[in-house]
This record gives C-alpha cells, structure tokens and sequence, in this order.
C-alpha cells in the first residue's frame, strides 16, 4: 500500500523551497494510513531557530508547521514528542539528523510511550481533582470544563499505554477501537467527555462556539501552547475536520473533536494576569475566572453553545468513573 505521505511530501514542496537549508519531516496522521481528506499535513522544520508554530494554506492542503532545533529533535524535551518522531518520515535530511533521531525515537518507543502516559494521567487526576473543587463551589461550567480536560488526559495516557500517539480527530474511533475488548476505558472517556450530548446540532453549536473563542484568543492573546489557533488558517482546519465529520455522519468524533479544541483553547487564555499555562501535570490556569464572575470572557450563550451544561450530579457520576479508571489503568504502569 503507498504510504499517505508520500503524495504528501509532494504537496509541501513550496515548504521546500522556503526552508531550503532545512531538514523536513511530515509527521502525525499523515505520516501513515489514518489520515482523512480534510486533515491538516503536520510538517516538521528542523532549522537553526525555533519559531512558534504556524498554520498555512497551499494550494487545496492546509499546512501546520512546527519548527524545532536539530538540538530538540536528537534529544525530544517532552516524551510525546519523541513518540511523533517514532513515525516521522524525513522529505529533505541533508545531515541525516532526522533519520537518526526516527530510529532513536522507534528503538525507544515503548518507554516514551510509558512517560507519555504516566504524565496524562497526572494531568488527568489532577483535572478530576479541579473539577471536584469547582464542584465544592457550586461552579458547575467549571467543573465541567475541567471534567472535559480530564477526559481527554485520561484518552491520551490509554492511547499511549496501548504505545498508540494519539490524534486529536481520531479520538473516539481510537479509544473504541483500543477498548474492544475492554470497554470500561471507553465508557468512562465518553462519560467524562459528555458525548451523550452527541448530535448535529451539538456539533454545529460547539463549533460555532469554538469559532467565538478562536476570535477571543485573537484579541486577548494565547498562551505559546496554541498559537496556530489564532489564524484563520488554524480555525479553517478546525472547520473542514468539522465538515467531513458531519457528512460522514461521524457526530460523536466530531463533537469528541470538538471538545478537544474547546479545552484547548480556554486552557491558553491568559488568567489573573499571567499567561495560563498547562503542560502535562502542570497546576493550570485560573479557570474559573474565565467562566465565572464579573469580568468573565466566556458567558452563559458562550458556555451553552460549546456544551458546558451539565448538571452537579452529571458532573459528579462521570468524574467518579473517571477516576476508578485513571486509578485503575496507573496500576497496570
């Protein structure tokens, strides 16, 4: 079977020719076979200088860029970047340090995979531990915020316990599929994910209401964490991922998606006067500041329209299945 990205190293030859002195990389879905039509190609740009990522348009493909040093890439800062590298698939290596980094990061793939998921899951609990908080102040769009967040943690540890990298649109088909045979993981991330929610409508709505926060982050600035978010490239890949979702019929991996980008967004608002930061089991931004209070930026339309609605006791029931399974997938680390 030809690879996806072998059409796809010919697709970015603009790039090519615009870092001629760099090495590149297609890395991510594109880099195998489970990519669709309207994903975005994730191109890695191994250069002098790092750059904050960007997202561009070439031709009829959108483009996300991510610049590193040769530096980063031979010695990856975070596990999870070390297992994208596991699949990238070096276009240009004049000085072969992609190709080296590629065989490092796959011989070492199984224990990046195992730090990966020992830092979501971290992150995970400490979300469902938030989430309890907001509770205890009767904040319930805050808890359910950070319900969401864990949900997503929590799929990413399992994903990366299965030594599986995780794909942001192909979440739920991910999580279904790694949890065939047991499928309590699976129901406990759509439980905390809110999925029961899952309908056209409540794809179009989150979405519109993604859309809303992506003009947000335009004005107040973001966090580094998702700059590409602030483009209207970043937000036309959100759509078309949106679009092929729906005429697929794929509504509970659109909103799934959906969520996804919802929870990335609010976590990259600047909060009490500092920049919201969250990096694995990082402490987080101030959300409740952004939901809550007088000078809140997300009101109760904008809350309503991304799905943050649940009940206490919804919140509650779920974020209890959530941590049986978080505790119960830390044991078998």
């Amino acid at each position: 079977m030809t690879a996806r990205w072998l059409p796809a190293a010919q697709s970015i030859r603009p790039i090519l020719d615009m870092y001629m002195d760099a090495s590149v990389a297609v890395v991510g879905c594109s880099s195998g076979q489970t990519s669709r039509t309207s994903c975005e190609l994730d191109v890695l740009i191994v250069g002098a200088d790092p750059r904050p990522p960007v997202s561009l348009k070439l031709g009829g493909a959108f483009v996300d860029l991510a610049f590193v040093t040769e530096k980063e890439v031979l010695r990856p800062p975070d596990p999870e970047h070390a297992v994208a590298l596991a699949s990238a698939k070096p276009v240009r290596d004049a000085s072969m340090a992609l190709s080296a980094a590629s065989s490092a990061a796959a011989a070492l793939l199984s224990e990046s995979c195992g730090k990966s998921a020992t830092k979501r899951l971290a992150s995970a609990l400490k979300a469902v531990g938030r989430a309890d908080e907001a509770l205890q102040k009767e904040a319930t769009a805050e808890a359910d915020l950070w319900l969401l967040a864990g949900a997503y943690d929590f799929a990413y540890a399992f994903l990366y316990s299965k030594e599986e990298m995780p794909s942001p649109s192909h979440i739920f088909s991910q999580m279904k599929s790694r949890s065939a045979s047991s499928p309590a993981g699976f129901e406990a991330f759509c439980a905390a994910a809110g999925l029961e929610k899952t309908s056209r409508a409540a794809c179009a709505s989150r979405l519109e209401g993604v859309a809303v926060l992506s003009d947000l982050l335009a004005q107040v600035g973001s966090s580094s964490r998702r700059p590409a978010q602030l483009s209207n490239e970043g937000l036309a890949i959100v759509r078309a991922k949106a679009d092929e979702l729906g005429a697929r019929m794929e509504h509970a991996e659109c909103y799934s998606f959906l969520g996804l980008e919802l929870v990335g967004d609010v976590l990259s608002i600047p909060t009490s006067g500092r920049r919201g930061k969250r990096k694995g089991a990082g402490l987080g931004p101030d959300v409740g500041s952004l939901l809550t209070g007088e000078g809140r930026l997300l009101g109760e339309s904008l809350a309503a329209d991304v799905g943050l609605t649940r009940t206490r006791e919804s919140i509650k029931s779920a974020a209890g299945v959530l941590e049986a399974q978080i505790s119960a997938l830390a044991k078998v680390r």
